[in-house]
């Protein structure tokens, strides 16, 4: 784990930290707000702080013996098929063929359900807003 990313990972703790606290506060006030879409704005908020400070903690190494170690535990009972490969620019990839129980992964694999844009994208959009 790469520790000294810790003190980068605090934004997203701080944003992760305010997500349950709304969370928390949605339950406690269910009568007054409405959640239709905050509950999952605030859910979405979380998940993607827990996505960025993964990034930033875990080498691509440990990710993937993470990854492994999520089939393993989801596929304990059923065989799967599992492969790391690359191409030849060194991106890895994850080649996998399995039949995964829907409560098994439910408490093994965290789903955003939100695709995550290029980081080049967002530093994009923040510079044509500086540049107005």
């Amino acid at each position: 784990m790469r520790t000294s990313k810790l003190k980068d990972a605090k934004p997203h703790i701080e944003k992760a930290k305010r997500s349950l606290e709304m969370l928390e506060r949605f339950i406690e006030n269910k009568d007054k707000l409405s959640l239709r879409h905050r509950a999952e704005n605030y859910y979405n908020g979380l998940v993607e702080s827990v996505l960025a400070i993964q990034d930033l903690l875990l080498t691509d190494n440990e990710y993937t013996e993470r990854m492994a170690h999520s089939m393993s535990q989801v596929n304990v009972e059923r065989e799967y098929k599992y492969r790391v490969t690359a191409n030849n620019s060194g991106e890895v990839f994850y080649d996998v063929s399995a039949l995964m129980p829907l409560k098994e992964m439910r408490k093994d694999i965290l789903l955003t359900g939100k695709i995550r844009y290029d980081k080049s994208v967002s530093r994009a959009k923040a510079a044509n807003k500086g540049a107005t």
